[in-house]
């Protein structure tokens, strides 16, 4: 299970590479490439807190 610290470094890794998609000092390459990480990121992301939820749906075991 991933803990705090490591979702706030996710966060802020996708936050950065939003941030270069707009930037004009960046190539189409670079921003390509970006879209691509942040799509991972994101997926990843997405994927996890999917788990949480069905985690937490799950009824306990004795109950």
């Amino acid at each position: 299970m991933k803990d705090y610290l490591e979702v706030a470094v996710q966060v802020q890794r996708i936050e950065i590479l939003a941030r270069t998609l707009v930037n004009d000092l960046y190539s189409e390459e670079d921003r390509e490439m970006t879209q691509i990480w942040l799509a991972e990121l994101a997926t990843s992301a997405a994927n996890e807190v999917k788990s949480k939820i069905n985690e937490a749906k799950r009824p306990t075991e004795g109950h």
